[in-house]
Parts: C-alpha cells; structure tokens; sequence
C-alpha cells in the first residue's frame, strides 16, 4: 500500500506505471520512488488544488489490487483537484458519477472500482478504449455532451449538473449516456449539443423514460445513434450510419431541425405523436406514432428524402400539412387519414415490411412522376386522391385500390393510366370511380354501386382485358375521350351498367353494354358549322342490339339549345338499327348546342314499357356554329383619266353599309399604289353613313397611271374596330391615268399613206424598221388627242434631226387639213429639218382618229453613201437617227401640250451588196469582183467581197447569186431603179448576237481576255466536235475568236472562220465559266433557258459560254430562232441551251448538201 499525505498548499502526485502494481511515484517534484506489487494507492491531498496523475503503461492499465483512492479534500479551490489519467488501453472504461465532485471509474466491466475520488473537478480521461460508458447516478441533473472547445483534437467534453466533467478520448467502438444505472433516480435532461469533429462512434442514450433527450447539431461521422426516453432533435444531425429512435412520449423536431444518415436505415418511434422535420438517407426510412399521428413540423420544406419509407401512426399521417417527400417507395398504415407530395417516381407498396397502403381517412397521394400502385391501396372512411402530374400510372401486380362506403376514388394522371389484368378498383359502397388520363387509359376491373367516370383528354379509352368479361360494373358510366372509346370486335368496352353516357372528340365509340346493347360508331366527332348551315345528317347505322335475340331498342335525340338546334330527327332503318340522325341549325343564330343520343334497350324483361331495369347509353356531340360576319359593302367605281396637272379631284363612295343589314362602325381608307403621283386620298365619311368621297390633287408635272384601293372595314362581330381579328372588310380599286392627252407619232413608209379628205385615219400605217441603199422612203408625222373637248388639234410645230450621211430629206408635204401658217426649213448639211409647222383649217380634227400633220420625203443622193463594211464583213443595219425635237401642239381649246405622247420607233439603213465597189452602180467592176470569188465559199475564202457576192447568204457564191446580180446589172443609184432582192434581206445579213438590253456605259466592266476566249471556244469545240459529222469537226478545228469592240449592243458575230466577241459584252460584263458544263451557277427557267441564281458570279453578267456556242451553230449552218441557244439575243444573268442536245446535234451534223428530204 502507498499512501501519500498532502500538503496545505497545491499538491502533485505523479504515477508512472510500469505494470498493473509497479511503477515510480514522484511527489511535488521530489525524488523519483520506484515501487512493485502496489495493492492499493491512497492520496490525500488535503486543502490546495491537487493532482493526481497516472501514466498507465504501454497498451495496458495500472490497476493495483484494492484500488486507488483519490481525496482531493477542503482546500485551495482556485481550479479545482484534478485527476489525470493517461495512456493505456482498456476494451470499456466506465464513469460513474455519485454527485458534482466525487464517484469512481471502473475498467473492462468490472464491477469494483478501480479508482474511486471525491472533491474532484475536472477529469482527464485519455485512455484508448473501445467502449466508454458515462453513467450518472444523481437526482435531476443536466447532462451535457459537446466538443472539448479544441476541433479535431480527439477528445470530446460530458458534464453534469451533478457530476464531474470529464475530457475524454474518443472511444473506437461506442458511447453509452445511462442515466438511471446503478440506483440514478430523478427527471434528467440530457443535452447532445457536439462532439469532437474525428468522432466517429456509436452513440447510445438510454434514459429514463422520463428523460428529456435533446439533440443539436451532431455529427456522428460514422457512427449509429441510438436513442431513447422523450426525443427532440433541436438541430442537425448528420451521420453515415443508421439512426434508431425510441421516444417515450412526443418525438419532436424542431422548425428546421433535420437529420441525415447513411447507408443504414432510419427508424423513428414514438409513443405518441411524431412531429417530422427533415430526414434524408439513400435507405429505408420507417417512422412510426403508436400513440398520435405523423405531422409535418418542416412547413413548406422536404419532409422525407429517401428509398422506401414505412409510415405507420394510429392517428393520422400529414393531414394537417402534406407530407413533402422525394422517395421511391411508400408503405403505410394510418388511423386516419394520409397526405403524401412526392417528387419524382413513386412505387405504392414494395416488396417486404407491411402490405401497400391501408388508411382510415381522406387520403390523398401525389407524385411528378410515374406512380405505379405494386400493394394494395386500401382507403376507409374518406376520399382516396392519387395523382401524378407528370409520367404515367400504372396499377400491377394483383393490387386492388379500394374505398368503403360513399367515398370516392379519385385517380388523376399527366401521362397514361394502365389498369393490368387481375388488378381491380372498387368500391364497397356508392362512391364516384372518377379515373382520368391526358393520354390513354387501358381499362381493367371497376366496380361500384355508385358511378364510374374515365377520361382521357388527349387519347382513348381502351379495353385492357383479354377476354369479354365486364369492365365496368355501376350503375352510371360516363366515357369522355378524344381519340375513340373501344375498338372493333373484342376491343370493344364491355360494360354492366344501367346508364352510359359517351362523347369522343374524334375515332371510334364501340361498347357493349351486358351483351344486348351495341355502340359500334366509326365516329361521332363535334361538329363546327357556319352560320345558316344546311340539314346536316349524322349515321347511326351501328347502333344495334344483339343479333337473334327480341331485345326491343329505342333512340331519341336531344339539343341542349333548341333556339339553335332543335331537338334532332331520328330515322329508323330496321325494328333494331337506327339509320340517322338529322338536324338543321336556326339560320341567323350562332352558339354551341350539345346534342344527346339516349338509346335504350328493353332491360332484363325486354320491355321498353317497364322503364325500371331498362338500360341506356347517353351519347354527346357538341355543335358549335359560329357567327358569321358578312363582308360590308360598297358600290363600284369606275376610273379616270385626268391631264397632267388637273386640279384637285372629289371621288364620290355610295352603297356603303356593314354588310348583312348588320349594325357595326364602319371605317373607310384609301391608300395610292403610286404616291409619286397621287398621294393617298383624304377620306370623307362618318360611320354609319351609306355615302362619303375621296379627296386628291395629282403631283405637277407627273404622269402615269395610279391605282386607288378604297377599303371597307367593319367592327366585327364585337363591334370593335380596334379589334381587328373579327374584323370584315371589302376593298374597291379604280385606276387615274395621268398623261398627257396628245400624241405625237412618227412612222417610216415606203409610200406616202392614203388619207381621208380632211388627212384622218383609223389607224396608223405599218411602220418600216429597215430601209435598203438607194431606196426612196417617207416619215410621216400623225397627231391626235383623246381630249374630247379640246376642239380637235389646232396647230403642230416640231424639228426633226436624221443621219444625213445616208439619205438627204428632199421636200415637205403638209396634211391636208394643215394648209394655213406653213413652215419648215430642209437643213441637209447639219441633217435637221427645221420649224416645221402648220395650222389646221378645220377644227375637231385629230379626235377619233389619227390625224395626218406632215410627211418628208427622203432619197439617196450622190452624196450620200452606205458603204460596205469589208473589214467587218458588215452590211448593217445602221441607225438612220430620226429624232423628233421641241415638239408642240396648240388645240383648238387654246391649250398648249409642250410635252405630247411620243410615238417614234427608230428605223435604220443597209448597204447594197451588189455594188461591190460602193460607187453608186451596178457595173462590170462589180461583175469583175463577184466573178474572182465565184463558186467559193465564204467561210473558207480569204477574200474580202466573197460574203457579199453571197446575195442569198447560202454559204457559198454561185449560179443563183449570179442571177440575182444580172437582174439588177446596170443599175443605178440616182436613176432610183427598183433594186431586186432576195427575200431574205436583210436578215439573213444580220445573223449578229445582241445583248436583249440597251448597252451599258460602264467603265468598271472588266475586259475579256484573248486566252480568257481562247480556252472557252476549245472547251465548246471539245463539247460539240462529237455531234457533228468530220466535214464539220473540221470547220471546227479551224475556227478562231478574236476580241474586238463590237458596235453597240452587239455581243458576238461570226466572219469567215473567226468569231468575233465584244470586249466587255455591250458594257454589261462577261461572265467566264471555268466549269460551263455543269451549270452550277443557274437554276431553270424553261426547257431551254436557265437563270443566274441570286448572288452567284453569273448574275448581271452576259454568259460567254452561251456566246461562243452561239456562234459554232453559225458556223455549222444554223440561222437564228425564237427561243433557245440560237435566239438573236441574250440578256444578263441568263444562260442558253441547245434545243434537243447530243442527239439532235447529231442528227442535223449528219446531213450532207446531197440528203433528200422528204415531205410527211
């Protein structure tokens, strides 16, 4: 035995064991005391603040036989007495407390203590154990578990109102809180605010059962906590292990309080009620309230996030405020009733623990997603709501969902609903079966006495069983689908029911109501009709009781509305078929109508008399006739044709109304197709009024045609202008001409036109486009007027500008009616005739007619020549440049046109061919030079007169061309001798390719380079040269191009063996095709056109490949055509196309001069 006796002041005792009883002991600093087979420690410390520490040995505990007694004593309480215990190891250390300073520590279970203490305050305990158990003895106390204040050092703090407090190592395994062990008596409060942030144990709590157990925020790590006595979860707790709860009375979670494990399960119990805050675990949850109800104390927040949760109460579950929850599973058993929100799928009833979902109260479940019903769903004594707003639902596995008495069962779904064979919904009772689906809903099992209602407002209803049996037992059925009730044949709904009522938007109705009464309609759709619709007629043709039995059947027709459909005809085609149904709407009325087909058989008497068995089927269609709101109306209107410069115009609007002897605002606009010329109308009108006008004053000095669209608006049939959706209208056009009212026309003649005694005619004279070297012509100036009250025209005056190079304007004739003030002056050296003018005798001249003013004679004087275009192998045509200038027409009125209608098409000029030598005669020098090319052909001949000498341009020079030039040998031109021509000329002369467009002036038009011409012509040689015969392959082979600057809007021409092409294509551009072939760049137009795609390099330009092949069907003897590759011209952006390619090629390239044609 050791016993060390203290001092007054503070004492230190220190053990260092090296076994069980032996060691070395220092007192107070002193002398170091070794010791072996201690049977018992005795320290007295007496007054001061004392320790005792115990070093225990490596992996073991000093542990002397008889103990350690530890007597802090009565003094120095500045701190406390302490008692340290340090190091060793030890599977349970247990502290037992007798009150606020003494009691005693036992080690691996043993009942003795080992070391027993009084006057102590605080305890160091920092041995290694498995298990460390605190067991408090005292009356009420206070007893609290939180971190040592050091985070992650270890050690965790328990104290006591009536113990010592105790720093201790965290155990490995568990910690056990006792609070009426050994003898403990009174109510304790034990307080679980914290523990160390490395504690990883299990945590027990077992009161009495009157003990209050508070939890705070408590992170087990992963450790199990188990908990009894009155349980409140005041914070959050976390673990990764399981929690199992067993309350005496109340478990409480405080507002927000929550609680979160890990992969074992949750299990709370409470002897009474079960106030539910947040719990989440990936595993099952079971939360049970023997004696009270599970209520929701998390307010809007999630309750339960888990697997598979077992509620069991026997009160009720979430009925105050629905449970929120995001699980897979549910089970449950109330004694009352249930209300569940979950989110995401949900599985009612799971393999294991109780069956499905049994309650006795309203119930109502719901999930986001697809619910599937796997248990029984068993509802007694109040309203049964399952509904999933998103996903399908689903009934299996056998379940059965019921109800009792007259509560109804209420199944509601985003998705489908699918009732699997051997499932069943049924009532006891009455209660409503109301089951409704967006998509379809595959019926199984219904039953009750009361009514069943399916719905499926995107799908159909459909029969889920395989054989015929009932699939609805009630008393009333109501079908309501938009895509078909039934199928055909075993489809069909079979049904036991004393009344159906059915209505599908569209497809099938088939039903057969106790294998007597027969629905089969292909369709029984709504109607939408207009206003004043005809006798519309409905077949009910398949409406029929069963074949061979004496079931009698009646079909009658109602109307909701009689005012708009009055009740319908029903004909009857057979004793057992109705044929129709036949209705016509009240014309002049609009609204919606539902029509009801109420067909009834005899019943189980087969008697229509005896009404009380009797079995019906209500069929419903709505009718829905809309209003109409007839177009408004307004009178036509007729154009006008108004001089330049007319003063301001009133338009007058009559017959305008709403149309239909409707009453509704109306609003009239008029709106100008050209504001350049007519600004829109001022419209005057005021509602309601059948007459307005409109307003407007053409533009000065414009000209042109207008077209006014006047627009009739009504209100609608809400009487609302400003809604415009209803709104009618009715739209009126009229066109202003605005022009000048006189025309000034020129026309080139032969010879002078045959007039009318006063110079009229109806019609003006053909007009000569082209005029022939040495030929005498004449331009005659017409005028007229279509304003009838201008007095007819009075008196012209005008210049006249022409290419005196080639012809000499020789004299002047005046018309017969202008034989007063005469004037006009034959200028030959500038080519002008000028102030040519005359005045009218007589007036209303020129009104109805064309009106002759003057005509000049023109000839082909010694001075005047056309030469021979021998470099350019060109006879023409060249412009004759008549222009008409400063013209003026006075009428009969006074008013003066300075700006007539001018009607002058130009006209030009062409060489004579067979004066050779261009010297005004046909002679033997012509003869000479036509004989040194004769019999050649031109293509092939260096000379330049041998296309000339060609006079019928059949490519060659012979006999016939030697006629054509005796026939007109020793001609001149001043005898003015008729020149003999073939009947060609001149247009087989002008076989040139134009652009279809005026030339353009462009100076940024990029120029066409020789080697750009060059690889085009061999790339159409190489396409073509397969196609024709060697003869012309080889014409082929010697073709040349040449870029030149071609005369205005010229493109290409052939001469000889040369193709000629225009260097910037007339001043539009050419478009080189390095690929022509493929004709990427087009898109078709005709069968031998394409056109330039918008954007692509072809577009705007002249096409180069359309060009050159153009000219290769000149050289192998094609003349120009209407349309296709060899029309006379081209305009941008487009390319052309031969007209039956390759084979067509071929089959004219085969043709020698000596084929045959035959006439068919």
């Amino acid at each position: 035995m050791l016993w060390v006796e203290g001092t007054e002041g503070d004492d230190e005792l220190s053990i260092l064991a090296t076994g069980p009883d032996s060691g070395t002991f220092q007192f107070n600093g002193g002398s170091v005391v070794s010791f072996t087979s201690l049977t018992q420690l005795v320290f007295a410390g007496g007054e001061g603040d004392d320790l005792l520490s115990i070093q225990n040995p490596d992996g073991g505990l000093f542990v002397p036989a008889e103990g350690i007694l530890f007597d802090g004593g009565s003094g120095g309480e500045t701190s406390g007495d302490a008692l340290e215990i340090l190091g060793g190891f030890a599977a349970t250390v247990e502290h037992r407390f007798v009150d606020e300073s003494s009691g005693s520590i036992l080690y691996n279970g043993s009942a003795t203590q080992t070391i027993t203490y009084t006057g102590l305050e605080p305890i160091l305990d920092m041995i290694e154990t498995q298990n460390r158990n605190f067991s408090f003895t005292g009356a009420d106390e206070t007893i609290t578990l939180s971190d040592d204040g050091v985070a992650g050092d270890s050690y965790s703090l328990i104290d006591s109102t009536l113990g010592e407090s105790v720093t201790f190592l965290n155990p490995i395994n568990a910690l056990a809180i006792q609070t009426q062990a050994s003898g403990g008596t009174g109510v304790d409060t034990v307080n679980l605010n914290g523990l160390d942030s490395s504690f990883s144990a299990d945590l027990f709590v077992t009161p009495g059962s009157d003990d209050a157990v508070n939890v705070g925020n408590l992170d087990l790590g992963a450790g199990d906590l188990t908990l009894s006595g009155i349980v409140s979860f005041n914070g959050a707790f976390t673990t990764t292990g399981g929690v199992i709860v067993d309350s005496a009375g109340d478990l409480t979670f405080a507002v927000g309080a929550s609680l979160s494990a890990g992969v074992d399960s949750v299990e709370l119990f409470a002897e009474a009620n079960l106030y539910l805050g947040a719990i989440t675990t990936p595993n099952q949850i079971q939360l049970t309230a023997s004696g009270g109800s599970i209520i929701d104390a998390n307010g809007a927040a999630e309750n339960l996030n888990g697997y598979l949760v077992t509620l069991i109460a026997s009160g009720g579950i979430g009925t105050g405020d629905a449970l929120e929850s995001s699980i897979v599973g549910l089970q449950a058993n109330a004694g009352g009733g249930l209300s569940l929100e979950n989110t995401g799928m949900l599985f009612l009833g799971f393999s294991g623990g109780i069956d499905g979902v049994t309650t006795n109260g309203t119930t109502r479940i719901t999930s986001t997603d697809n619910m599937t019903v796997y248990e029984s769903v068993t509802v007694a004594g109040g309203l049964l709501q399952l509904e999933n707003t998103g996903g399908d639902f689903l009934l299996q596995n056998s379940a059965t969902i019921s109800n009792t008495g007259a509560s109804g069962i209420d199944i509601d779904s985003a998705g489908s609903i699918t009732l699997v064979e051997g499932t069943r919904i049924e009532s006891s009772g009455t209660g409503l079966i109301d089951v409704q689906s967006v998509n379809n809903l595959l019926v199984a099992n219904l039953q009750t006495s009361g009514n069943v209602q399916l719905t499926s407002t995107a799908g159909a209803i459909r029969d889920n069983l395989t054989g015929e049996g009932p699939l609805v037992e009630s008393d009333t059925l109501i079908l309501q689908a938009a895509t078909g009730i039934g199928g055909a044949g075993t489809l069909d709904l079979d049904t036991e029911v004393n009344s159906i009522t059915a209505h599908a938007t569209e497809g099938p109705i088939m039903i057969d109501n106790f294998g007597e009464l027969f629905v089969q309609l292909p369709e029984l759709l709504d109607l939408v009709l207009d206003e004043d619709a005809l006798e519309q007629t409905i077949d009910l043709s398949q409406i029929t009781t069963a074949g061979g039995n004496s079931q009698p059947l009646t079909v009658i027709a109602q109307s909701s509305q009689p005012s708009l459909i009055p009740d319908p005809q029903v004909n009857f085609a057979a004793a057992d078929t109705t044929a129709g149904l036949v209705f016509t709407p009240i014309a002049n009325q609009s609204g919606v109508a539902t029509i009801t087909l109420i067909i009834s058989d005899g019943g189980t008497d087969y008697s229509t008399e005896t009404t009380g068995d009797n079995r019906t089927i209500y069929l419903t269609f709505d009718v829905t006739v809309n209003s109409l709101n007839d177009d408004p109306e307004l009178d036509s209107l007729s154009d006008l044709l108004l001089l330049k410069n007319a003063s301001e115009q009133t338009v007058n609007l009559s017959g305008i109304s709403a149309g239909g002897g409707e009453t509704q605002p109306i609003r009239v606009t008029a709106q100008s197709s050209l504001p350049g010329l007519i600004a829109d109308p001022v419209v005057n009108y005021t509602s309601d009024d059948a007459t307005g006008s409109l307003v407007f004053t053409p533009i000065t000095d414009q000209t042109g045609t207008a077209t006014i669209t006047v627009t009739v608006e009504d209100g609608g049939l809400d009487g609302n202008l400003a809604t415009t959706g209803d709104n009618a209208m009715i739209t009126r056009t009229f066109d202003v001409v605005i022009q000048e009212f006189e025309t000034l026309s020129m026309r080139v003649v032969e010879s002078p036109t045959s007039v009318g005694v006063q110079g009229e005619v109806e019609t003006l004279p053909n007009h000569q486009d082209g005029i022939s070297e040495w030929q005498t012509y004449w331009v005659e100036f017409w005028v007229n007027t279509i304003d009838v009250a201008s007095l007819g025209i009075a008196t012209v005056t005008l210049d006249l500008n022409y290419q005196t190079d080639f012809t000499t304007a020789t004299d002047i004739e005046y018309g017969t009616a202008f034989s007063q003030s005469q004037t006009g002056t034959i200028d030959d050296l500038t080519g002008q005739v000028i102030s040519l003018s005359a005045t009218a005798d007589t007036n209303e001249l020129g009104i109805d007619g064309q009106l002759l003013f003057a005509r000049i004679r023109f000839d082909s004087l010694a001075a005047d020549q056309v030469l021979l275009d021998l470099e350019g192998q060109s006879i023409g045509p060249y412009d004759l440049g008549l222009q008409i200038q400063s013209p003026q027409i006075t009428l009969g009125s006074g008013r003066i046109s300075q700006t007539p209608i001018i009607d002058s098409p130009g006209a030009s000029i062409w060489a004579n061919p067979y004066d050779l030598n261009d010297d005004d005669r046909i002679s033997f020098r012509d003869l000479l030079l036509f004989a040194s090319v004769y019999n050649s052909v031109p293509a092939e001949s260096s000379s330049d007169y041998a296309w000339f000498s060609d006079i019928n341009q059949n490519q060659r020079v012979d006999f016939k061309d030697l006629i054509f030039l005796a026939s007109n040998y020793n001609k001149t031109k001043l005898s003015q001798t008729n020149i003999i021509y073939p009947t060609n000329y001149p247009d087989a002369w002008n076989q040139n390719l134009e652009v279809a467009l005026a030339p353009q002036n462009t100076p940024e038009a990029t120029a066409l380079t020789q080697s750009q011409a060059d690889t085009m012509l061999q790339t159409a040689v190489l396409e073509v040269s397969p196609t024709v015969s060697n003869a012309e392959q080889q014409k082929l082979a010697d073709v040349k191009v040449d870029v030149v600057d071609l005369e205005g809007s010229t493109l290409g021409r052939l001469v000889g063996d040369t193709i000629y092409i225009d260097v910037n294509a007339a001043g539009y551009g050419w478009f080189v095709d390095t690929t022509p072939l493929d004709h990427s760049e087009y898109t078709y137009d005709s069968q031998l056109s394409l056109i330039a795609l918008p954007g692509s390099e072809a577009a705007g330009l002249i096409d180069l490949w359309t060009v050159i092949r153009h000219e290769l069907g000149h050289l192998l003897g094609a003349e120009h055509t209407d349309e296709g590759l060899m029309a006379e011209t081209l305009d941008p952006g487009v390319r052309k196309l031969a007209e039956s390619h390759a084979e067509t090629d071929q089959f004219f390239g085969s043709l020698e001069d000596e084929t045959e044609l035959l006439s068919f």
